[in-house]
């Protein structure tokens, strides 16, 4: 890709969500929404355009659903690229195929605009020499993925279309260049996040997303659960904004959109070491927020006073990652957790108020059909007000590991899943073997007439799923939550 020659005009750059929303129960994306913030600062014009469409959830077939609201997203990209030097995509997993399409617009677009893909499921891809370049090769519309953070990165694009500086020199890049693809070394990640500016809100037409908004106090994770691809991503770093700059974003939140509740991202917050004196700023100063949080139990269930605190600075809910309720598989799934300590979370977790989440996986490498239905039994038990069944589906740190995981890879086709469809939709972008077990995205591997059957292109040895949905659907009809996230937005959203 050659350098534009026109270095006197202010440059424009599109940003692409290629996630299907629905707005009831999202927020904006909080990646572009940085981004986009780093580009305001550096007097880069930048608009966004994102795919939400609660009408979506009427389509009664992939086609249609593809028909009426897909291709109007791609036909909008298009038009808007035709005015863009740089079109950047953030693809997270489950949308890759959404992104590349994405990218196939952009270019038809404006053949000279420079096609940038970003996100987590790309640093993922990247990570691993097996994968280098998978990207550029599977569309030939995308020259550059970016791999780990992005703000400096797209300052960097922008000095490259301006002829300041040449693709090699930009770190943490995989790019294309008369046909051969080149890596470049990786970025070093921001030292000190509290100087990134607060995402650029005013970027979303935030009257197409639920009343809260996201925050996040961290970046990176102290811990190394074995179906989580966050150390690629972060490595072993652990970056953690300081209460004053955490409460000014809330403050910019409140004062310029209305808006006092929020849901904090952070893979869990319970890691934050400033957590009670986040929550005693809160009280303090009477901001009067209510938020909800993902929290780790071995973080939670001996700290009464943390959530006692929690709980008056306004938080509602706490998610807690549960995953199963066997002992064995939660030590191969490496989460430093025992059942016993996630009674104790929970228990105390509802004694105070809380509205309590947790979410599961089931079928993870060395699962057999009584540690699922042990799993299940258990999350029963525990009487929570949300429950979310992820059936497991390997990280690229495992599918690139698979020997070691037994995990038995057909091809690559495990990248061709979209799961960013509504929720009826996804037994039919799969396979017939494949359900929705829930609200999130699942996908059963079964075996049928003792034949293994790939739904996606991946299978590990020796396990019987197919029981698995009924089980959980019998479980849950007998408790009061029944899967009720709706609830927690709604309480969220509230005035």
């Amino acid at each position: 890709m050659k350098n534009l020659e026109n270095k006197t005009k202010k440059r424009k750059v599109l940003l692409i969500d290629s996630a299907w929303k629905t707005g009831k129960f999202e927020a904006p994306s909080f990646s572009l929404g940085y981004i986009g913030a780093v580009l305001l600062q550096n007097d880069i014009n930048v608009e966004i355009i994102d795919f939400v469409s609660p009408e979506g959830e009427n389509a009664k077939t992939i086609s249609e659903f593809e028909r009426k609201y897909e291709q109007p997203f791609f036909d909008e990209i298009k038009q808007k690229a035709k005015h863009a030097d740089i079109v950047g995509i953030t693809c997270n997993y489950g949308c890759y195929p959404r992104a590349l399409k994405a990218a196939e617009s952009a270019k038809k677009g404006n053949k000279n605009t420079l096609v940038v893909i970003g996100g987590p499921f790309i640093s993922s891809i990247e990570h691993f020499s097996k994968w280098q370049g998978l990207t550029l090769k599977d569309s030939k519309a995308i020259d550059v993925s970016v791999r780990g953070e992005g703000e400096r990165t797209i300052i960097e694009l922008v000095d490259f279309i301006e002829g300041k500086i040449k693709l090699q020199e930009i770190k943490g890049i995989t790019y294309r260049n008369r046909g051969k693809i080149y890596k470049t070394q990786d970025r070093e990640l921001i030292e000190d996040i509290n100087k990134i500016p607060f995402p650029a809100w005013s970027l979303f037409d935030l009257k197409k997303y639920a009343k809260f908004m996201y925050v996040i106090a961290s970046r990176g994770c102290k811990y190394n659960c074995a179906f989580c691809d966050e150390k690629i991503l972060w490595g072993r770093s652990f970056r953690y904004r300081n209460v004053d700059n955490l409460i000014d974003e809330i403050k910019r939140n409140i004062s310029e959109f209305g808006i006092t509740s929020f849901s904090i991202e952070d893979s869990t917050l319970g890691a934050y070491p400033f957590i009670e004196e986040f929550c005693d700023k809160i009280i303090a100063e009477g901001l009067g927020i209510k938020w909800m949080a993902l929290c780790r139990v071995d973080e939670i269930c001996k700290k009464d006073v943390l959530l006692r605190k929690m709980k008056k600075a306004g938080c509602v809910s706490i998610e807690f990652g549960i995953e199963s309720g066997d002992n064995n598989m939660l030590n191969r799934m490496r989460k430093g957790t025992t059942t016993n300590k996630i009674k104790e979370a929970v228990k105390k977790s509802k004694n105070l108020g809380f509205i309590v989440q947790g979410s599961f996986i089931v079928g993870f490498p060395g699962e057999t059909e009584e540690s699922i239905e042990k799993t299940i039994k258990f999350a029963k038990k525990l009487k929570l007000d949300v429950y979310r069944w992820h059936i497991y589906q390997p990280s690229l740190r495992m599918l690139a590991e698979s020997d070691k995981w037994g995990i038995v890879m057909k091809d690559d086709s495990w990248r061709d899943i979209n799961l960013s469809l509504p929720n009826h939709l996804l037994t039919n972008s799969m396979s017939g073997h494949t359900f929705a077990l829930t609200e999130q995205h699942a996908a059963i591997r079964a075996e049928e007439n003792g034949e293994k059957v790939n739904d996606l292109g991946i299978s590990y040895c020796g396990i019987k799923l197919n029981r698995i949905y009924t089980w959980a659907q019998k479980a849950m009809k007998s408790t009061k939550a029944n899967n009720n996230e709706l609830m927690v937005y709604e309480i969220l959203a509230e005035n």
